[in-house]
């Protein structure tokens, strides 16, 4: 069956048909994106190179960073909390551009291959931004074992993900993968000896509740992306958790290198395996999809340096819109009801414990 906006979840995983379609409806959408306010955007870059080279330090207690700046010139920058979701949107919207790519590109190569060349160049490009801001000895990582368990578990979380894109839509597999903050919360007594509480308990019900709708027996595409899905969401949620538990141990942006670097070790024994010498035409997609998943986590960094999570929290979903987005761009897909009341369910459980545990840090 080709492509085609359907009632509810079809574009059945038709990587190799679809992929096709896939590339030349991408293609075709990029001419028509131009980005606009450019003095914005500039002032953004700015803003974040600084605070990569150390020029600048996060806002605190809502007040914006001291750099010395003329007072019309401070006045021109953003205020920290709106750079922060600006950064947020950027980052989940890159965030989805790159798994539409990764869907393109499951049509001929391993998710394993993509992860790891994902890695060598996330790698590649943060290694240099650690030493300069923290010095070369952050480069070592403390608790190897722990931060080896915690990349095992995003390697594992994300080759899932970009395997359920060959069975399953992009907005259903990412819709998936929005269980793991309910993951968190379900596993929080017994791995952070956290109280779940009866608001909590009902959180975590209502967004298994939704996966259970999305996992309805009519859904479209493949039943066996769905479980990938699932699996994947199971397994970013403890993987979140693990970062909970080392967030005192290494600085964001040194967490994220540490996983790369550890991906790209634990990848390489089953490398021979899954490797396919890239083809040439592949070779801008391979790019684009590279620079994406490296720059929106250096936005999604940057988000949290500058804004709480609690008001972070309502825009993390902006992933979802952008995939759905994208979804409809290239791959002329569009989830039905149904799903979007799963994904509604799913969303809203989310939002709740966000919402709650902020109120309850508040209360502290």
């Amino acid at each position: 069956m080709g492509p085609g906006i359907t009632a509810d979840n079809t574009d059945p995983g038709g990587n190799h048909s679809g992929a096709q379609s896939g590339y030349s409806h991408f293609f075709g959408s990029l001419a028509t994106i131009r980005t606009h306010y450019r003095e914005g955007g500039h002032r953004l870059l700015s803003y974040i190179r600084s605070h990569f080279a150390g020029e600048l330090s996060p806002a605190q207690n809502g007040r914006g960073p001291r750099t010395g700046l003329t007072t019309v010139a401070r006045a021109r920058l953003l205020s920290p909390h709106l750079l922060g979701i600006i950064c947020l949107v950027i980052a989940l919207s890159l965030n989805a551009v790159k798994d539409g790519i990764a869907k393109i590109l499951g049509a001929e190569y391993s998710p394993l291959m993509l992860i790891w060349i994902q890695m060598v160049f996330t790698s590649v490009v943060l290694i240099p931004i650690i030493c300069k801001k923290y010095g070369a000895a952050i480069t070592q990582p403390r608790r190897l074992g722990a931060q080896t368990l915690r990349g095992s578990l995003c390697i594992v979380g994300v080759a899932l993900f970009y395997w359920s894109l060959n069975f399953i839509p992009l907005t259903d597999a990412t819709a998936m993968v929005f269980i793991a903050p309910v993951v968190v919360t379900a596993t929080s007594p017994l791995l952070l000896s956290e109280k779940l509480g009866l608001h909590r308990t009902l959180a975590v019900m209502m967004g298994f509740v939704g996966m259970l709708v999305i996992l309805r027996p009519d859904m479209g595409g493949e039943r066996l992306g769905y479980f990938i899905g699932l699996a994947a969401g199971i397994s970013l949620g403890l993987f979140y958790v693990a970062n909970r538990r080392l967030a005192a141990v290494q600085p964001p942006l040194a967490a994220v290198t540490y996983t790369a670097m550890l991906g790209v070790v634990l990848l390489l024994p089953v490398l021979p395996f899954t490797w396919t010498v890239p083809r040439a035409e592949d070779f801008v997609l391979i790019s684009i999809f590279l620079i994406f998943a490296t720059v929106g986590q250096i936005f999604l960094i940057t988000a949290f340096l500058y804004t709480p999570a609690s008001t972070l929290a309502p825009f993390q979903y902006t992933q979802l819109v952008a995939a759905t987005l994208f979804g409809m761009i290239v791959f002329d897909s569009l989830p039905g009801p149904v799903t979007w009341a799963g994904i509604g369910l799913v969303v809203g459980a989310g939002l709740y414990i966000a919402f709650r545990e902020a109120r309850l840090g508040e209360l502290v």
